[in-house]
């Protein structure tokens, strides 16, 4: 069975703590899920390492979610790769100028439910297994 490495940016330690635990445990896919506290934090480990879905806050320290969003994607090579972007302010975004910024990217309210996210992450990955 393949393992689906998963970047999570979530800059609240108890949050991220617990997803990082929970999202394996109860995902039906085998899935590695890697922490990482802002934005900036994000891209150092985008460098070291590939993943198969990205799951990122908004509001952060140093590089928020949108920011983070925008540089991951200038690496061709990560620009087809899903993200869900976890927010209670998506009225900030102003998504109609940025769509192939949007691109592959969706959208879960805050506050959510575990089983919300982790059903967004394994739709992803079989999205791309399928199309690939």
């Amino acid at each position: 069975m393949s393992k689906y490495k998963i970047l999570l940016i979530e800059d609240d330690d108890d949050q991220r703590e617990l997803l990082v635990e929970i999202i394996p445990f109860k995902s039906s896919l085998n899935l590695e899920v890697i922490g990482a506290i802002n934005g900036k934090n994000a891209l150092e480990k985008s460098k070291e390492s590939s993943f198969d879905t990205v799951v990122t806050d908004y509001f952060m320290p140093d590089l928020d979610g949108l920011a983070f969003i925008k540089e991951f994607k200038k690496n061709a090579a990560n620009f087809k790769i899903p993200i869900i972007f976890m927010s209670a302010f998506f009225a900030d975004l102003g998504t109609a100028g940025n769509r192939d910024l949007f691109e592959n990217v969706y959208f879960l309210d805050k506050p959510f439910r575990v089983d919300d996210l982790i059903k967004k992450i394994d739709f992803n990955i079989k999205s791309q297994a399928v199309s690939v």
